[in-house]
């Protein structure tokens, strides 16, 4: 029997990528005049724009090389319950970004999750967040389900899986997500484990 997939976001979802988001800012832009620190948990908007009024362009912020040294997986149970999930799902990272951050995004997917084998790393066009062009729904009916995990509400209403989950908590992007939810990857676990 072939194991179902589980199809994971990246950013917001397998990694925390407010605090690097902010950190990079703060490390790039502190000698500005009128700097102020971007607090992470200030941040309400999926641009941060309210903590980061400096920076013209957040592609400049999510495809810096700072972002990666700073981003690390969601929490504690991220890398434990990928690991037992590896062993029942094919796990496959669906991500968007531009291509620097995109070509970063391999290598830290490489460094840090190395029981996903499989990624599909979509360029980001204008900033749509869509990923309705990836097939996410099982072949056939008497397949096991497959699995869609991402923060963003827009990604999973356009997703045809079988099974949505919103992870984290909520934002602007994913208020109206009247589905199933995951605060962290300790409740990813206790879902599919």
């Amino acid at each position: 029997m072939t194991k179902a997939k589980m199809f994971i976001d990246y950013d917001g979802t397998l990694i925390d990528s407010i605090f690097p988001f902010c950190a990079t800012y703060n490390e790039l832009y502190t000698d500005r005049p009128n700097f102020a620190p971007a607090d992470p948990d200030a941040v309400t908007t999926w641009n941060a724009k309210e903590q980061i009024p400096l920076c013209k362009d957040i592609n400049e912020l999510f495809s810096h090389p700072l972002f990666f040294e700073f981003a690390r997986p969601m929490d504690e149970w991220t890398i434990p319950v990928l690991e037992e999930l590896s062993k029942t799902y094919e796990l496959i990272i669906c991500t968007i970004g531009v291509p620097k951050n995109i070509s970063r995004k391999a290598k830290h997917i490489a460094k840090w999750f190395p029981m996903i084998k499989e990624s599909i790393l979509m360029m980001q066009s204008d900033c749509k967040m869509d990923k309705r062009i990836v097939r996410m729904r099982s072949d056939t009916f008497n397949e096991r389900s497959n699995v869609f995990i991402d923060d963003v509400a827009s990604n999973l209403q356009s997703s045809d899986a079988d099974i949505k989950i919103c992870f984290g908590k909520k934002y602007a992007w994913n208020s109206d997500w009247n589905g199933y939810r995951a605060k962290t990857w300790k409740d990813v676990g206790n879902l599919f484990l």
